[in-house]
């Protein structure tokens, strides 16, 4: 199970899309399996209650014991 997860995240509506996870054996592993969801992510998620697309998202980290 991994300890952390980064995620990011929208500031217009809050949803979140984890693209990768620490584990502390192997360090950060980073989703490269499916590109088409996280890019039909940022398409949902460009004009999402904002005016300008520069500052919509930003960087989460969940941390895990």
């Amino acid at each position: 199970m991994a300890n952390n997860r980064m995620y990011l995240k929208c500031k217009g509506c809050g949803e979140k899309f984890c693209f990768a996870k620490y584990y502390p054996s192997t360090k950060w592993y980073i989703r490269q399996d499916d590109n088409k969801e996280f890019n039909e992510w940022l398409d949902k998620h460009t004009y999402c209650g904002m005016e300008h697309i520069e500052d919509n998202f930003e960087l989460e980290y969940e941390q895990g014991s």
